[in-house]
Formats: C-alpha cells, structure tokens, sequence
C-alpha cells in the first residue's frame, strides 16, 4: 500500500496550500482546479457567465431566424 504523504510529495497543490482553513487545505492535492473564494474567482466567473449569455443569445437569434 502506498504512503498517502508520498502521493502528496508526487503531486502538485492547487491554490488552496495557500489557505487557512484545515478544510481547505485537505483538498489541497486534489487534481481539481479548487479556486478559494477571492475577487480573481469572482472575475473569472463573470467573465465565463457574460460569455455564455453572449452565446445564448446569438444561438437564439438563429434559432429565430
């Protein structure tokens, strides 16, 4: 069986090493891009959420037409 601290030496962290929190820190190592709560996490989905509105309405209108 393997070493759950060599896995962890294997892998590269996310942005939660950087956090506080033991909860957010377990997740650490996992292979997910975890953002923690923070205005660049804000941007970033904005940005996402005003893209897919854009291509909603643009997949409506030739939908429409």
């Amino acid at each position: 069986m393997t070493n759950p601290d060599t896995i962890k030496q294997s892998r590269k962290p996310n942005r939660l090493i950087n956090e506080k929190s033991p909860y957010l820190l377990q997740h650490a190592y996992n292979p997910v891009n975890w953002n923690p709560w923070c205005e660049e996490a804000f941007i970033k989905e904005k940005k996402k959420i005003n893209q897919y509105s854009f291509q909603s309405a643009i997949l409506h209108a030739i939908g429409v037409m």
